[in-house]
């Protein structure tokens, strides 16, 4: 696992606060993780098959991979309660992380999640672990306006239900 300095400014805001989880119980299960696996990737599915016209586009797969499997925490959850404690998009961030590793056990190889929040939005993205390919910098300090965690499929499950105090 790695992160940068404003993520764990941003954990240790979550673990003092203690915010007590106001996701429903079915939130997780509710959110649209099917995936499919396409020329060598794992994609979100997406209507209409939206990135196989844009295979050919990509010259890097993980590229690929971490464009198309964008999750935006916020997308999912009500915006009235993300307004009054934004710190719940972290939170959420976290929950999918716990999840997504279980979806991913059904393809080959290493994955890459990575979750990223500036204190408005969430996102949560996820490829396959390549040899010669990475979507992020090395340096994640480069990353100053947002908090940064990355860690592998099956050390997320862990790394999240740790974060979240389970």
């Amino acid at each position: 696992m790695r992160m940068n300095r404003r993520m764990q400014e941003h954990l240790r805001e979550l673990q003092s606060r203690e915010i007590e989880l106001a996701l429903d119980p079915g939130f997780a299960a509710r959110a649209q993780l099917n995936l499919e696996e396409v020329e060598e990737l794992v994609l979100l599915v997406r209507p209409a098959g939206a990135w196989r016209s844009r295979l050919a586009a990509f010259d890097d797969r993980t590229n690929l991979e971490c464009t198309a499997n964008k999750l935006s925490v916020g997308d999912l959850l009500d915006p009235r309660l993300t307004a009054s404690c934004p710190l719940l998009l972290l939170t959420a961030g976290l929950v999918l992380a716990e999840r997504l590793p279980r979806e991913l056990a059904r393809y080959q190889g290493r994955f890459n999640l990575i979750l990223s929040y500036d204190g408005e939005s969430c996102a949560l993205r996820f490829h396959r672990v390549r040899a010669g390919e990475s979507w992020l910098h090395e340096d994640l300090e480069e990353y100053s306006e947002e908090g940064v965690l990355v860690f592998e499929a099956g050390e997320a499950s862990e790394t999240a239900l740790r974060l979240l105090g389970s």
